[in-house]
């Protein structure tokens, strides 16, 4: 039977090996790079379980944002698979994908400001709902209604606000729009703070959440649509707002 186990000290020992010859070692891509070489030279194996974040960090001498950022593009092309309450394993590794292509890639999406990854939201995720409203079953409901629920209720809203737009992810029954979308939520963090933060924001979130709600409830995909865009162009204006504000403040301290 296969050993999915890992040699913790080893890994780290090989860690502190390549740092030497990295100026950048804080940096994801140095990490990626890392566990990437790591897979292809068989010191890890499909099946096993990568070492936590808090180890990650310390072997890499960086900040857990950084590792989650590796991890998360990791896992975005398929290279770990993340297994609730039991961590990151690594996958059947795909042969055709170069190490600098995904990099470049997840740069394409990762360097861009809000602006832009708010503008790629709204050109998919209406779409989305529309699919979500035909294809949802009653499990897809069952996790809107529950962050709905959380998010009335104050319950961590950037958390269960990003829970209900996830859950019309996977309603929608669609894998390659799902980690498109997946990508662009993750990396729109800052953006959902800077959104939520605004006075009386989340009362007016989770209203536009609740019509989005009952429409895909009621399978109406026209309604859905329409409801996440104007959902989306609220949240975009919210966030060229505060981006003026935060600007405006910085020339005032300077």
């Amino acid at each position: 039977m296969f050993d999915n186990s890992i040699d913790e000290k080893n890994i780290l020992d090989k860690i502190n090996e390549a740092a030497v010859r990295s100026e950048n070692k804080e940096d994801y891509k140095y990490m990626v790079n890392q566990i990437l070489y790591f897979i292809n030279s068989g010191d890890l194996q499909p099946g096993q379980l990568l070492p936590g974040e808090r180890f990650l960090a310390e072997a890499f001498n960086s900040g857990r944002t950084n590792v989650r950022i590796a991890l998360k593009m990791l896992e975005f092309f398929g290279i770990i698979e993340s297994k609730a309450g039991k961590g990151n394993y690594i996958t059947d590794k795909p042969e055709n994908l170069s190490f600098i292509n995904m990099i470049d890639l997840y740069d394409i999406v990762s360097n861009n400001p809000f602006k832009d990854v708010a503008e790629a939201r709204i050109a998919l995720e209406p779409q989305m709902a529309a699919l979500a409203a035909l294809n949802r079953d009653e499990n897809d409901l069952k996790a809107m209604r529950e962050a709905l629920m959380k998010q009335e209720s104050n319950d961590n809203i950037i958390d269960t606000a990003d829970a209900f737009h996830c859950a019309i992810f996977r309603a929608c029954k669609n894998n390659i729009l799902i980690k498109i979308s997946v990508m662009l939520h993750e990396l729109m963090n800052e953006s959902r703070k800077m959104s939520l933060s605004l006075p009386n924001r989340n009362p007016s979130s989770v209203e536009e959440h609740r019509r989005i709600y009952k429409a895909i409830e009621n399978r109406n995909s026209e309604d859905a649509a329409k409801y996440m865009l104007e959902h989306l162009n609220i949240i975009k204006r919210n966030i060229l707002q505060n981006a003026h504000v935060m600007e405006d403040s910085e020339l005032k301290e300077e």
